[in-house]
């Protein structure tokens, strides 16, 4: 290739190569990128946030109304509460988590196996998924899920609400 570079450079000067044809081709965004960045910009402005048992406001927020105000901000409607937010967007497998996901947890009693708490997969390092939601204990917060933590044992679902949002 860089043996062919001045031949390209050369023949562009004098227009005999269209500048289109040279240009390679760049593969095209995930589904839903510009939407989960937006996702992912809205729960960050949020962050320190108070816990606020039914909460839906900088004031303070809950884990389901956090998720519920993000979402409505970028236009993806949701429900409010963590038991219906299971139900929101397309499940998917854990590793095919992208940021933007919605994960749904059990409540702090993990062997009762029903939606209690959700949060937004923020980003990914290795194997380990790191999330925001607001915690009763921290409010608004980055929090790290991977095998055998806390959060991995509460796990539930993977929600892609994005990608379902653009259909």
């Amino acid at each position: 290739m860089k043996e062919v570079r001045p031949f390209i450079l050369f023949a562009m000067l004098l227009g005999l190569a269209p500048f289109g044809n040279l240009i390679p081709e760049q593969p095209e965004a995930a589904p839903g990128a510009k939407l989960r960045t937006r996702i992912l910009q809205q729960a960050e402005s949020h962050i320190g946030a108070p816990y606020l048992y039914g909460g839906t406001s900088a004031k303070g927020f809950d884990c389901s109304g956090f998720v519920w105000k993000v979402m409505k901000s970028v236009g993806v409607k949701m429900h409010r509460s963590s038991r219906d937010q299971i139900r929101n967007g397309d499940g998917k497998k854990l590793k095919l988590a992208s940021p933007g996901d919605v994960l749904v947890f059990t409540g702090t009693n993990k062997s009762k196996r029903s939606p209690g708490h959700t949060g937004i997969v923020h980003h990914l390092a290795g194997d380990t998924i790191y999330f925001i939601h607001s915690s009763s204990k921290a409010g608004v917060n980055i929090s790290p899920m991977y095998k055998g933590s806390y959060y991995h044992q509460r796990f539930l679902q993977l929600r892609d609400v994005a990608t379902t949002a653009l259909d």
